[in-house]
């Protein structure tokens, strides 16, 4: 499988590996799809042995977020998202959020995704959203705080980088 990272903010709830409250995970590139490998952990917890429901969310939100900001090239903002719970999200088990883009126009981007059971594939949870593009000036100032390595996809190449 050819993945290509997404670039990360260190502070971020989902992927930021300064951010000790949160995932601490890396996105990833694979054709039309982003993904987010994840494992919540106690510090999740909804309940005893699951996952709360809105740190699931976030994943989710965020993971959908990043395959809108590739359709259009640029970072992205939730305009509505919806949920859905399959199943209860256990804690302490390898899964993948799998997000795409549906259909997309100027100003709105629909995504779908999943998370599912890595090892036996099981969706656990659906999700749908709309996302909105930001300027491409507030793109390049967001920009500005993401970490970039040599196996890092650099999404925002439009011309405003010149």
């Amino acid at each position: 499988m050819d993945l290509k990272k997404l670039p990360v903010y260190p502070y971020c709830f989902v992927c930021g590996h300064k951010n000790e409250a949160g995932l601490q995970a890396q996105f990833y590139i694979q054709e039309q799809y982003t993904l987010l490998p994840v494992r919540f952990i106690e510090k999740h917890t909804g309940y005893p042995g699951f996952a709360h429901g809105g740190v699931v969310s976030s994943a989710m939100d965020e993971t959908m977020a990043w395959s809108s900001a590739r359709y259009f090239k640029r970072m992205c903002v939730t305009a509505e998202f919806t949920v859905r719970f399959l199943k209860r999200v256990p804690l302490n088990k390898d899964l993948l959020v799998k997000t795409w883009v549906t259909k997309g126009h100027r100003l709105l981007a629909n995504t779908e995704g999943v998370l599912l059971d890595r090892v036996t594939e099981e969706i656990l949870v659906r999700s749908w959203g709309k996302f909105m593009p930001i300027s491409e000036e507030e793109t390049l100032i967001v920009d500005r705080y993401l970490l970039y390595d040599d196996d890092t996809e650099k999404i925002f190449n439009n011309s405003f980088y010149k």
